[in-house]
């Protein structure tokens, strides 16, 4: 550090017991960097701030006056690199900001510095806002303002208090229009506090500061006074440097500013997660069997993105069904297609106006108004999972999904959930399941257990197979990256799987561990009445 012009703050060292260096950058000579280690260093990296009144024009918080380096969650640190390393990043920094872009194409200066993340939040207390409030706030004209209806709930065990800990969200916003949230939104919060504020569109986010006098002369220049709840939207950088969302800001004031996390479920933060699947917001699954391997299909299809659902299936909850089930104890006695639904829910709450449930038995004795639900049901799907196990549910599924032109998974597992099977159907493209099931039948997954293993086949008051969720976890892993890629077989810039019948093992027939995974081919038999009727 002293060859890099840095000496050691001995005042910090004797203060506070803190190593600190300070020197000037040799980028500008006007900035005084301070470089600071962490009691975990090497482990963690050096923090570099400024001491000069100078500012950096991005790359730098407003408040601390640190500067950002070793990129996002500081990535680029390494515990082998020593604290010479934090001058560099400053260095690159700084040349970036003034213009000068570094010969390092890792430094290019294309990062997005949202300004919602620069807020010091209070980390009990959160807001949700809803596609409909946020596309009104939207619609908002700069330096206008609006009434909202903000319905609070305080954490369990925490005293009733607008002021208090807990989450909210936003009902309704506008007077004579005004936009109300969507109804599955309404019920993500209990009743509780409803609270009236004010929303301020703004052209810049507001200040920084949680200071009373500092924050109410900001406010008083914009010619508004302060309430104890106020919301604000502001543009800031998302995606990369050029390109911009708006942004929610809930500030609520008590003895000092409050910054309260607020977040918009517009979708947006969902397709960074999961990018290239916007288009299975709009697709349609039906799920016949709504048991351990159904619903956690269905959780994982919910989870990313997928709204509609059609739920099939006679039975009701039960508390050991816990054990592998996506719903918990909390449900039982609820039908498996209503305790499915509730779980999707928490997942997706736009599953909530978008699923149809029938409580029926598939070729069982239904009166003919059940069975013409099932097929318009059915008629409207996208693709069909069938998780029941039961190869006459199976065998009626695949001939009338061959009349309606859609796409079936049939998806099981074996007897302690040592291995499982996943089938794909997409007429006219593919085999059928009975040119599967005549290819297939006589060379079953290993994985089936001896009798002599000692897991009980199913029978009478007895679960239908055995095994862990952990282990079931795996099967439906791979059913529901079969269900993705099938829903977006038509996307030539997607690598698909090359082959229509997935099997898994994790053991074998003896019980020992030897995990194998197959991807193989379905034949279209002659003559078979779907796939070669002439």
């Amino acid at each position: 550090m002293k060859a890099r012009g840095f000496a050691l703050d001995e005042d910090a060292l004797k203060r506070s017991n803190r190593v600190e260096f300070v020197g000037k950058s040799r980028t500008d000579p006007s900035i005084e960097l301070r470089v600071s280690l962490a009691d975990s260093f090497p482990s963690k990296a050096p923090h570099v701030h400024t001491t000069t009144t100078v500012q950096l024009k991005r790359h730098q918080r407003l408040d601390t006056r640190e500067i950002c380096t070793f990129g996002p969650t500081r990535g680029r640190w390494s515990a082998g690199l020593s604290s010479t390393a934090a001058i560099d990043e400053a260095e690159n920094v700084i040349t970036d900001v003034s213009g000068i872009q570094s010969s390092d194409p890792k430094y290019l200066d294309d990062v997005p510095e949202p300004a919602s993340a620069l807020y010091y939040y209070q980390n009990n207390a959160f807001v949700l806002v809803s596609p409909a409030i946020a596309a009104f706030a939207a619609a908002m004209s700069e330096g206008s303002s609006a009434q909202l209806k903000l319905r609070f709930e305080n954490w369990p065990g925490e005293t009733v208090s607008r002021a208090g800990p807990g989450r909210g969200i936003v009902t309704e916003i506008g007077l004579k229009s005004p936009a109300k949230a969507e109804s599955w939104h309404d019920k993500l919060v209990r009743p509780s506090l409803e609270i009236k504020a004010k929303i301020f569109r703004l052209g810049a986010p507001p200040p920084f500061t949680t200071n009373i006098s500092d924050f109410n002369a900001w406010l008083q220049r914009l010619g508004h006074e302060r309430t104890d709840w106020m919301a604000f939207v502001f543009p800031e950088q998302s995606g990369n440097a050029t390109t911009q969302r708006l942004a929610w800001l809930f500030v609520r004031s008590k003895h000092r500013i409050e910054h309260i996390r607020t977040f918009v479920m517009d979708g947006g933060g969902h397709s960074t997660r999961v990018p290239g699947l916007c288009s299975l917001l709009e697709r349609r699954i039906v799920f016949i069997g709504c048991g351990s391997l159904g619903s956690k299909i269905a959780a994982s299809l919910a989870a990313t993105g997928v709204k509609h659902f059609g739920l099939v299936d006679f039975d009701f909850l039960e508390p050991d069904n816990a054990v592998r089930h996506e719903s918990g104890v909390n449900l039982f006695g609820f039908p498996k297609v209503l305790a499915l639904q509730n779980r999707l829910f928490e997942l997706n709450p736009q599953v909530l106006d978008n699923t149809k449930m029938l409580q029926m038995v598939i070729g069982g004795t239904n009166d003919m108004a059940r069975e013409k639900e099932l097929q318009e049901l059915l008629a409207q799907a996208s693709l069909i999972v069938d998780t029941t196990g039961d190869h006459g549910v199976s065998r009626f599924l695949n001939d009338i999904c061959a009349e309606l032109n859609v796409a079936q998974m049939y998806a099981s597992v074996s007897n302690g959930a040592w291995g499982g099977e996943v089938v794909r159907v997409i007429p006219p493209r593919t085999a059928c399941w009975m040119c599967w099931f005549a290819q297939y039948e006589s060379s079953r997954p290993s994985a089936e257990p001896s009798p002599d293993v000692g897991l009980f086949a199913p029978g009478c008051d007895q679960p239908t197979f055995t095994g862990t969720s952990y282990d079931l976890d795996v099967v439906a892993g791979l059913a529901s990256s079969f269900v993705v890629d099938t829903l977006l077989i038509e996307d030539s810039s997607r690598e698909h799987y090359k082959g229509d019948y997935i099997r898994w093992q994790l053991r074998n027939s003896e019980g020992q561990f030897l995990p194998v995974i197959e991807i193989l081919p379905i034949h279209k038999r002659k003559p078979c009445p779907f796939c070669n009727p002439n």
